[in-house]
């Protein structure tokens, strides 16, 4: 059976390493045939914005390995974003993220834990 990984990035990626330490989990466990989610919230979800060179290939490469990714809505509208009213749907859009990422509801991070193997939590 296939086992999953599901990490919370709580930082944005240049305050610290915890990007950078992230994405190495993250592809060590591709390799290894792990199903892995990746959940940002809080500054982490100026980690999928274009033009980070670095970081939107990196993403885009694990993204394309079988990497998911969700932002947490209510970060991602604080911080500018969403497009659109956030109130009119449960599918909530932006221009401004890698693409492959979904802007989503809290709750999906919840569904995450309840069927991953593993947590783990980067950032403060």
């Amino acid at each position: 059976m296939v086992k999953t990984l599901t990490i919370l990035l709580l930082t944005g990626p240049f305050s610290a390493q915890y990007v950078d330490f992230a994405f190495k989990i993250i592809e060590k466990a591709l390799n290894r045939g792990y199903y892995v989610n990746l959940f940002l919230y809080g500054e982490g979800v100026h980690v999928p914005r274009k033009g980070q060179a670095s970081i939107q290939k990196r993403l885009a490469e694990l993204i394309d390995k079988g990497l998911k990714v969700k932002a947490c809505v209510s970060c991602a509208l604080a911080r500018g974003y969403v497009n659109g009213d956030p109130n009119s749907t449960e599918v909530y859009k932006t221009d401004q993220y890698v693409h492959g990422v979904a802007i989503t509801s809290l709750f999906d991070f919840s569904d995450w834990i309840r069927e991953s193997d593993r947590v783990l939590s980067f950032g403060d």
